[in-house]
């Protein structure tokens, strides 16, 4: 995902208690989840670079934020975050389908307004055939 709704609000509420450090980490960790639309690894040196945790203090930071995640397959999972991608993934199919009705009705727009011009041209090439025929006495 390229974009998610941050509900100002609820990370406040959740998050009041935790450092400007472990605040900011664990943004990191949320933006890479849903930039990758995947779960975070469960490998601390992996964690840590996807943090830039550096420092100890940072490394600490990083730490301290994994409780908002659950261990699942392997990996970590954030509950909310799995819904929001999920559901941001069914509006999408949602959209590809309209986009996907829209230009089929725009093509046979498209295809019978050229069939409807084909035909009015084809008559009119028949009547100026006819009317030259008869001025030029053709075909007697």
């Amino acid at each position: 995902m390229i974009w998610y709704k941050h509900y100002i609000g609820d990370f406040s509420r959740d998050t009041g208690h935790l450092s400007p450090l472990e605040r900011g980490v664990y943004r990191d960790l949320i933006d890479h989840y849903y930039a990758t639309e995947a779960p975070l690894p469960m490998d601390r040196t992996k964690l840590y670079r996807i943090a830039q945790a550096h420092t100890k203090d940072e490394r600490a930071a990083v730490d301290a934020v994994l409780p908002f995640f659950s261990e699942f397959n392997g990996a970590y999972h954030h509950k909310r975050i799995d819904k929001e991608i999920k559901s941001a993934a069914a509006r999408g199919e949602i959209n590809r389908q309209v986009a996907l009705a829209r230009e089929a009705t725009k093509r046979a727009r498209i295809v019978d307004e050229t069939f409807n011009e084909s035909s009015t041209l084809g008559q009119r090439i028949s009547e100026i055939r006819v009317h030259t025929k008869k001025k030029t006495g053709a075909g007697r």
